[in-house]
């Protein structure tokens, strides 16, 4: 990843700066050195997509049709509009002036009327922005889609009748990696109860008193 930095000149030593916080990792670059080749228009039609992204879960088709609107891959244009989203919630929470703003997107080559086609997004939008949680820069993996199998054996000389039903799960990611592993009916039950308790937890009093502190 990199770190957006903004230098001020100085005759004294030592050098003053200012590091706005915006932390990118491989991919929100990637995305981002897509965006800075659209023009400052298409620009502000991805920062729009960024934003319902934040609403809801954007399908297939829909990055489909606007990469094909915008004479992109769906891949590169589902980046881009992750990677803006990142950008916006994290200068929205940061509350950057729009001098750091312009600094940390001229750092992935998005300048002059780009750079104000999303300025004006984030200006537009700051308050509601900065009341959503917190995207993480790390590159954890992101589920796209549950697949599953009910496998049962229905011979076998060791089971000796008994019925014993597996199932197989296929986890498959955004990025397109998958995973795939066996289990039985008591394990898939705890799976199960442990994300449902994990989803309370989550939406929990004390989990929320955290969040207020992180934003």
């Amino acid at each position: 990843g990199f770190l957006c930095f903004k230098f001020q000149d100085c005759f004294n030593w030592p050098v003053k700066y200012t590091m706005p916080l915006i932390l990118f990792n491989s991919k929100q670059k990637a995305g981002l050195e897509t965006v800075a080749g659209l023009s400052a228009e298409h620009i502000a039609e991805v920062a729009k997509i960024s934003l319902e992204s934040l609403h809801t879960r954007l399908s297939k088709k829909a990055i489909s049709n606007a990469a094909r609107a915008l004479g992109q891959e769906p891949e590169s244009i589902r980046l881009a509009v992750d990677s803006l989203a990142y950008f916006l919630l994290e200068g929205a929470r940061l509350h950057l002036p729009t001098s750091d703003v312009k600094d940390s997107l001229a750092e992935a080559g998005i300048i002059d009327a780009q750079a104000l086609a999303v300025q004006e997004t984030l200006n537009s939008n700051a308050e509601w922005l900065a009341s959503l949680p917190t995207i993480q820069s790390g590159d954890l993996p992101h589920l796209d889609s549950l697949r599953w199998r009910l496998e049962v054996e229905l011979g076998s000389r060791l089971a000796k009748g008994t019925v014993r039903p597996n199932y197989l799960l296929q986890f498959n990611q955004l990025d397109g990696e998958s995973t795939e592993m066996h289990c039985d009916v008591t394990t898939l039950r705890h799976i199960a109860n442990e994300l449902k308790s994990a989803l309370q937890e989550g939406s929990g009093f004390h989990s929320r008193r955290v969040q207020r502190f992180l934003k």
